[in-house]
């Protein structure tokens, strides 16, 4: 037993029950009760607080990260102890997620955690985005505790959409984006699949990506329809060559994969006006 004055104190008693209690300044703060005997666990969690932002470099989530808030409910916690199935809800309230292809925070939003063994859901939440609102629904596969694959769907409430500024793989999006995303993937690949009508918005060709070695690639299979006020620029957004203005209703057609080195971008795009910056 660690004591009133520790963060966590501890009993096992000889017939292999133990209790755990979790205090503050701990990111959690739970109370454990149940059975660990060789190497499996059979444990009931009950959860006052979980402070997301303590967990965030724990509870990495590429492409959907919860960044801030809180959580409590109740987990019932089965199996081996280094990677068992967890039961039970929690209940998420001011929460915060980045989400690489939108630039503002998302939230706060409210959103329910549902645990089943191996898995775990988030109910369709409304999440506001600057000042537009998204609805998204998720699925995670869990591995040693720990979320590892996942499946995100998120679509627009209203018009105009939400801002969006991505590049995926040489084709560089800023604008707003009205439909729907869905994102499935773990941390070695992502793929980004979904159907946005864009507006307000440049799109560059050719535009090469921030590299970093700690990236993880994204697939991307987006159609794309123009909406107003949308330029294609080429190669670059500071000394572009090309400037095209664009009528609305346009199909596009963008495939990328930066895995083989392959960018697909299909469409007739029937132009507006622009201008061609040239050298004599």
């Amino acid at each position: 037993d660690g004591g009133p004055g520790n963060a966590m104190s501890a009993v096992i008693s000889s017939d292999k029950t133990f209790s755990v209690a979790l205090k503050e300044p701990l990111p959690i703060v739970a109370a454990a009760r149940g059975v660990l005997a060789e190497g499996s666990i059979e444990a009931d969690l009950a959860i006052n607080k979980l402070d997301m932002e303590g967990m965030e470099s724990i509870l990495v989530i590429p492409f959907f990260n919860i960044t801030s808030g809180t959580a409590k409910g109740n987990l019932l916690i089965s199996g081996r102890l280094n990677d068992p199935d967890i039961y039970g809800e929690l209940l998420g309230r001011d929460l915060l997620a980045s989400v690489p292809v939108i630039p503002e925070t998302v939230g706060p939003f409210v959103a329910q955690l549902s645990f089943k063994g191996k898995s775990l859901h988030i109910n369709q939440a409304r999440m506001p985005a600057g000042g537009a609102a998204i609805d998204g629904i998720a699925e995670f596969t869990l591995d040693h505790w720990l979320p590892r694959s996942f499946d995100i769907e998120l679509s627009t409430v209203a018009m105009p959409g939400i801002h969006i500024r991505h590049n995926f793989s040489k084709v560089d999006v800023d604008g707003y984006g009205h439909g729907w995303l869905r994102i499935t993937g773990d941390p070695f690949a992502i793929e980004v699949g979904g159907e946005l009508v864009v507006s307000e918005a440049s799109i560059i060709i050719g535009e090469k990506p921030v590299t970093s070695k700690t990236k993880t690639p994204v697939i991307a299979d987006i159609e794309i329809t123009t909406g107003r006020q949308v330029a294609f620029l080429w190669p670059n957004r500071n000394l572009p060559i090309l400037n095209a203005f664009v009528d609305t209703g346009q199909k596009l057609s963008v495939m990328s994969n930066p895995l083989l080195g392959k960018l697909d971008i299909e469409g007739d795009i029937e132009v507006k006006g622009g201008e061609v910056f040239y050298f004599q």
